[in-house]
């Protein structure tokens, strides 16, 4: 294949994705003047070739779902001008280069579903200043940065998945004041959250926390998103009543927690939204409140495992697009 456009001297943008190639990369397909190359969703096997980092023209590389193996050249960091790097699920393995953080360009850094394991330090984003969105998720990495680190960059997407961050909250991620997405679910933190962390964007759309050993009692913040976001807080030690702001949402999942005291604050509040409710095995009690019509998008709502008593009131019967209903494990008579 590579032969084939072997003469394509002015070539740049190639894209091969979704095709079947099955053959270690063709280096040939490279030129110098070659700017966007994406041969993702391929079978392409072997190593990343040391050559490739030759090519200083690259703008946007995506090589992402395919089998690429072994571990990637120290010298990665000479592709100054890449603004993406997906290079995610792959067999990669070793540790990242500290070259990365040469890199002035790249707005997408993706590497994650990969076998890539040891620290990630301050080096490794010393000058990526452009970066919104870093996935570094489902490898082995642990994220070592020294308390006053202030990153160089604002990012827009936060997605360490499985990375180690803990035992401590994330320090820098004070710093980080714009994202939309943050995805940090067991990721062995065991601390409380620091109250600057409930200075959530208002852009918010995905926060998920779940898994890992968060503890503390939520403030009663006055905040209100500018779409409706996605919150997942599971199996967490989390207590105290929930706060209003959090049925802001469109998926709220709070289960396995210790939250406490009634839903009455459902009253005070109209989510036409709000369609995906978990808030079971949890400590809330007292009877459930009379309003759900407020939330007329309902698809879930499970309950179970509380302490939940009384009567279940008739406004369920209101919720026609209510398709899931679990309140087992409580303490409800008719």
């Amino acid at each position: 294949m590579g032969s084939s456009l072997g003469n394509l001297c002015k070539l740049r943008t190639l894209l091969l994705n979704g095709n079947y190639i099955n053959e270690p990369l063709p280096v040939i397909l490279v030129k110098d003047s070659l700017q966007v190359l994406d041969l993702s969703v391929n079978q392409i096997k072997g190593s990343l070739p040391e050559i490739i980092t030759r090519f200083s023209s690259l703008k946007e590389l995506y090589l992402d779902d395919n089998k690429l193996d072994g571990v990637l050249p120290d010298n990665v960091g000479n592709l100054s001008s890449l603004a993406v790097l997906n290079l995610s699920r792959n067999k990669l393995t070793g540790s990242l280069p500290q070259s990365i953080g040469l890199m002035s360009g790249p707005k997408v850094l993706d590497v994650s579903s990969n076998s890539f394991n040891g620290f990630i330090s301050e080096i490794h984003f010393l000058k990526l200043s452009k970066l919104k969105f870093l996935t570094l998720s489902f490898n082995s990495l642990s994220l070592n940065f020294s308390s006053g680190w202030i990153p160089p960059f604002q990012l827009n997407n936060i997605n360490l998945r499985c990375c180690k961050l803990g035992p401590s909250f994330p320090v820098w991620l004070q710093t980080q004041r714009n994202f939309s997405h943050l995805d940090i679910p067991n990721s062995e933190i065991s601390d409380n959250i620091p109250n600057w962390f409930w200075r959530l964007p208002s852009n918010l759309l995905f926060l998920n926390l779940s898994f890992n050993n968060l503890s503390g009692k939520f403030p009663d913040l006055h905040l209100r998103f500018n779409s409706f976001p996605s919150v997942s807080l599971i199996s967490n030690k989390f207590h105290g009543s929930i706060p209003r702001f959090l049925f802001d949402t469109i998926v709220l999942n709070l289960s396995k927690n210790m939250f406490s005291g009634t839903l009455s604050t459902l009253c005070s509040l109209i989510n036409y939204n709000l369609n995906h409710v978990y808030l079971s095995d949890n400590q809330l009690s007292g009877n459930l409140p009379d309003c759900w019509m407020n939330f007329k998008q309902l698809v879930v709502l499970n309950l179970e495992s509380n302490s939940l008593s009384r009567v279940i009131p008739s406004p369920f019967g209101s919720l026609h697009k209510l398709q899931t209903l679990r309140l087992s494990n409580n303490s409800f008579f008719q």
